[in-house]
């Protein structure tokens, strides 16, 4: 596996934390951001979606503390009974989007490439390529670490 990030072993990751940031981006807004943390400092991040709170993704962090990342569609079976059609979807949407994260960081593979790789569902390009994306998330955070009132949980 020459892509494998060396500072990881993939078998013994563990999700050690979950945590929570409100920004304020363009667009809709307050956003609360999830992180969640393992046990060799690889971390994902991931956006509660849909106008949810960041209590819709907290509440299941019991059922992931100790799992193995990587394993996304088993936690996604674990948790998905929480979400569905309102609000609570939001918080498993951004467990999902963390989890990729992880996987992509640990791979050294950005998760579109990932997708590609496993035989992923194919989805629409958006009007910005990945690598803007990239660059305007990190500006979102810049700006809400130095201007916006932020709360940490």
């Amino acid at each position: 596996m020459k892509n494998v990030n060396p500072n990881s072993s993939p078998s013994t990751l563990k999700i050690t934390d979950m945590r929570y940031r409100i920004i304020v981006k363009p667009g809709p807004s307050p956003c609360p951001i999830i992180r969640i943390d393992t046990n060799q400092g690889v971390y994902g991040l991931g956006e509660v979606r849909d106008g949810a709170g960041y209590q819709y993704a907290m509440v299941l962090k019991s059922r992931l503390v100790g799992e193995n990342p990587l394993k996304i569609d088993y936690l996604f079976q674990k948790i998905q009974q929480f979400g569905g059609i309102s609000r609570q979807g939001g918080g498993v949407c951004a467990i999902e989007m963390a989890l990729w994260d992880i996987a992509g960081k640990v791979y050294n593979c950005p998760v579109y490439r990932c997708w590609a790789a496993s035989g992923g569902t194919r989805f629409a390009s958006t009007r910005t390529p990945p690598s803007q994306m990239t660059q305007k998330s990190q500006s979102w955070v810049d700006k809400s670490n130095s201007t916006s009132p932020v709360r940490e949980g």
